[in-house]
Parts: structure tokens; C-alpha cells; sequence
């Protein structure tokens, strides 16, 4: 199932409020999809100023095909297209591609289950 065709993309929409926040529903195929991706290279971040978790995901420009894949998939839950970064690691510098997501309360319940305080 393809969720953009059920939610359709908020890429580009201004903020969304609490209530549209709350009742945007989350479909078992993007619960496998994150839970897959956060086993492997993808996170859950908390701020402090903001209750909820946001979900992200960073590649190599070598595995942008893969990313935009995946942000497809998520795009419903973005508030922006995917974005360049340039990292300095190792003494070298790369280049990435990196997606969030908003906060959504679901997926604060997913960073309840793969984090234990600061912890993964």
C-alpha cells in the first residue's frame, strides 16, 4: 500500500497543528518501514523544547536512490524535500543527503521503545 496516495505529501506545508498532528494516522507498512530503518542507519530525536520525536535519516550521495525510496514512502510525514549536507569525518569531508520527518506522538511511542534515556 502506498500511503501517498491515502495521506498525499505536506512537503512544503507551513506548521500543522497539534490537533491535525494527533489524528494523522500511521499505517503498519510505515511502522515496518522505520522500524527496519532505524535498525540499521536511521534515528528518533527528542528536543527539549518539543514533546514529540521526529524520525531521520542521512546516505551518501552514492545511496540517494535509496533515500529518496525511502522519503517517498515518509513524504507524507516531511515537512521538506530531502536536503544536502557536507560532513567532516575521518579527515575528509562527504557529502550526504539527509530526510526528517515532523513530530508526530506515534513516533515518540516508537523512540520509547528503541531508547532508554539518552541510550539506544
Amino acid at each position: 500500500m502506498n500511503v501517498n496516495n491515502i495521506l498525499g505529501s505536506s512537503v512544503g506545508s507551513d506548521k500543522i497543528t497539534k490537533y491535525i498532528r494527533n489524528i494523522t494516522p500511521f499505517y503498519s507498512y510505515t511502522f515496518s518501514v522505520l522500524v527496519g530503518i532505524i535498525l540499521t542507519d536511521g534515528w528518533l530525536q527528542k528536543n527539549k523544547s518539543n514533546w514529540n520525536a521526529r524520525f531521520g535519516l542521512k546516505q551518501g550521495m552514492a545511496n540517494f536512490e535509496y533515500l529518496w525510496h525511502v522519503f517517498q514512502i515518509l513524504s507524507p510525514y516531511c515537512q521538506s524535500l530531502p536536503y544536502s549536507t557536507k560532513n567532516f569525518m575521518r579527515g575528509k569531508f562527504f557529502n550526504s543527503v539527509e530526510i526528517q520527518t515532523r513530530t508526530y506522538p506515534f513516533l515518540t511511542n516508537l523512540h520509547s521503545l528503541f531508547y532508554k534515556g539518552k541510550k539506544r
